[in-house]
C-alpha cells in the first residue's frame, strides 16, 4: 500500500452546533493503582492509554509515537509502519519521534532526544544547541516549554521518560531543561527529574540533558492529504510572560489559545474567558463555587474544578480521595480528586505562585494533592512554587475537586 493511501480519512464528529474551542485532556497513563477511586482506578481523559490513542493516526494505526517513516512501539515492543514486528535498532534510527496526541489535524511535535544521554548543557547553552540544530533537514529546532516537558512524563516508571523510544539512550536518572524560566527570577528555569518526574526550578548555571522540539506536518514526512479531524490537540501555551533569553518559552510563546486566560474562540457564553462559573461569569475570588475551564471544551464535555479549595481542611491523600467522591455543590455530585494532568492544567508560569492568578488568587503556602500516585503511597502534589513532587500518602495536604459537566448550550448538568 502506497503512503499516500495511508492517510486515512474521518468524518468530524457532530457537536450539536457547538464548536470545541478546547480539547479534553489526555489521560495521565496510570495503570497501577494504589488506592481505590485513585487516578488509576477511575482514569479520566481522552485517549486509551499512555501509548495508544483512541483514534487512528495518518499511519493507519492508534500508535502515539512514531518516527519519521511510521515505525512505531507500544511501549515495549517495535514495529513498522504496516504493524510488523521489527527490531529496535531499525526504529527512530534518527533519534526523533512524533508524538502524535498533540496532532491538531494540521500539526504535530517532533521531538530530537539524541542528546537525552549526551553532553550536559546550562540553561543559555541548551537554547543555542537547539537554536543551531539540523536534523533530517529541519533547522527550526527550539528548547520543549513547561508543558511539552509535562507531556511526555509516563507516570507509571520512576524513570518517567525511560520507555521507547526514549529508553534506547538508557537514561534512567537525571534532569532534563525545560526553556520555561522560573516566575519570581529570570537566573532559574524549570527542569524535570528523570527519577520520579518531579518538576523543580534550577539555576541557570546547572548542567543538564537536552530534548529538543519542533512543529512539524504531515506532508513532510511524505504523507499527502489534510485529515478530516485531529486525533490530538496543540498543547496550551504555559503562561510564562518572561521574555528572555530569546528562544526561552516567554519569547517563543508556543502552545495553543491567546494566552493563558484568554480562548481563541468564545465559550458558549459569548466570551473569550478560559474560566467561567456555571452561568458565564468570571470567578470570584475566595468563594467556594464551580469554575468551568474551557480549554477542556471538545463540543460536548467540559471540566469544571471548585474555586475555594484553598479553604478546604489539610487531609491525608485517601481522606482527600474519599472527600471529593462525596462531594456536592450546587446540586451537582460526582466529583473526583483531580489527577497530575487536570492539577498541570490549570498552574500558570507566568506568577510566582501558579494558582496566584484570578480567580483563584493564591499566594504561597497551599500543597494540594493528585490521585496520580507514580510511586505505591507516595502521591504527585501540586507545589505553591509551582513544583511538582511526590509524597508520603499520610502527609496532610488540600483536595481540589473536579466534575465532567456536559455541555448543552449554555446549560451545564
Amino acid at each position: 500500500m502506497g503512503i499516500q493511501n495511508r492517510y486515512l480519512k474521518a468524518t468530524a464528529p457532530s457537536t450539536g452546533g457547538v464548536a470545541p474551542i478546547g480539547q479534553t485532556l489526555m489521560k495521565t497513563g496510570m495503570v497501577a493503582s494504589n488506592q481505590t477511586n485513585d487516578d488509576a482506578f477511575n482514569p479520566q481523559g481522552r485517549d486509551n492509554d499512555f501509548f495508544n490513542l483512541g483514534g487512528v493516526t495518518p499511519w493507519g494505526n492508534n500508535k502515539r509515537y512514531s518516527d519519521e517513516l511510521g515505525n512505531t512501539s507500544d511501549g515495549t515492543n517495535y514495529y513498522d509502519s504496516n504493524g510488523a514486528s521489527i527490531s529496535s535498532s531499525l526504529a527512530y534510527v534518527n533519534e526523533v519521534f512524533i508524538d502524535w496526541s498533540t496532532f491538531n489535524g494540521t500539526t504535530y511535535l517532533m521531538y530530537y532526544f539524541g542528546e537525552m544521554s549526551g553532553t550536559l548543557r546550562n540553561f543559555t547553552d541548551y537554547l543555542s544547541w537547539c537554536d543551531g540544530l539540523s536534523i533530517l533537514g529541519h533547522t527550526d529546532w527550539m528548547g520543549m516549554n513547561e508543558n511539552e516537558m509535562f507531556n511526555l512524563r509516563n507516570p507509571n516508571r520512576q524513570g518517567v521518560t525511560f520507555y521507547p523510544p526514549m529508553s534506547k539512550k538508557g537514561v534512567f536518572g537525571g534532569s532534563f531543561w525545560s526553556n520555561t524560566s522560573h516566575k519570581d527570577t529570570p537566573t532559574s528555569a524549570y527542569a524535570m527529574s528523570n527519577y520520579g518526574g518531579g518538576i523543580n526550578e534550577q539555576g541557570k548555571t546547572n548542567t543538564f540533558y537536552c530534548i529538543a522540539v519542533r512543529r512539524g506536518t504531515p506532508a513532510e514526512i511524505g504523507l499527502i492529504g489534510t485529515p478530516s479531524i485531529p486525533i490530538g490537540a496543540k498543547i496550551l501555551k504555559t503562561g510564562c510572560l518572561i521574555p528572555t533569553p530569546t528562544g526561552s518559552d516567554g519569547d517563543l510563546q508556543e502552545g495553543r489559545d491567546d494566552s493563558f486566560l484568554i480562548l481563541p474562540g468564545n465559550n458558549p457564553f459569548g466570551n473569550t474567558n478560559r474560566f467561567t462559573t456555571l452561568n458565564g461569569n468570571p470567578g470570584t475570588y475566595n468563594a467556594t463555587e464551580w469554575l468551568i475551564d474551557w480549554t477542556t471544551f471538545d463540543g460536548t464535555t467540559v471540566e469544571g474544578y471548585v474555586n475555594g479549595w484553598y479553604n478546604f481542611s489539610n487531609m491525608t491523600w485517601l481522606s482527600a480521595i474519599t472527600f471529593c467522591n462525596s462531594y456536592s455543590l450546587d446540586g451537582f455530585s460526582g466529583a473526583r480528586l483531580i489527577n497530575k494532568k487536570e492539577g498541570e492544567n490549570i498552574m500558570r508560569s507566568a506568577t510566582i505562585n501558579p494558582f496566584d492568578y484570578a480567580p483563584f488568587l493564591r499566594g504561597f503556602g497551599d500543597i494540594a494533592w493528585t490521585s496520580t500516585s507514580p510511586i505505591t503511597d507516595y502521591p504527585y502534589t501540586l507545589e505553591s512554587d509551582g513544583r511538582i513532587l511526590y509524597r508520603d500518602k499520610n502527609d496532610l495536604y488540600k483536595p481540589i475537586p473536579i466534575r465532567t459537566f456536559t455541555v448543552n448550550g449554555t446549560t451545564l448538568t
